[in-house]
């Protein structure tokens, strides 16, 4: 197991005889690409409360989002518990960003 210091207990890399297996992509981004995906990234606590439209129709507001085990995108729970399946008409309304 490798982490990011000596004290850390995050798995960042598993390291067998015969692969290493990094668990996040970022990790093998230099200091400018990292910058650059932290700039379009947002936490999930900030999108609670944004508008969720689907196919141009307002939904509600976000509540929680449902995901696979694998980390995919399931559903969104809106404000009044229904759950919306995730797809291609599917939007967080995040309204404008201003640069950090």
């Amino acid at each position: 197991m490798v982490s990011t210091s000596a004290a850390a207990t995050t798995c960042i890399a598993v390291v067998r005889d015969d692969e290493i297996t990094i668990l996040s992509p970022l990790v093998l981004r230099d200091e400018d690409e990292f910058a650059f995906y932290q700039a379009r990234a947002f936490a999930l606590a900030t999108l609670r409360g944004k508008p969720v439209d689907r196919a141009g129709r307002r939904e509600g507001a976000l509540r929680e989002i449902v995901l696979c085990v694998d980390g995919t995108l399931v559903e969104l729970v809106v404000d009044d518990d229904r759950r919306i399946p995730f797809g291609e008409t599917v939007r967080i309304d995040l309204g404008s960003r201003s640069a950090a």
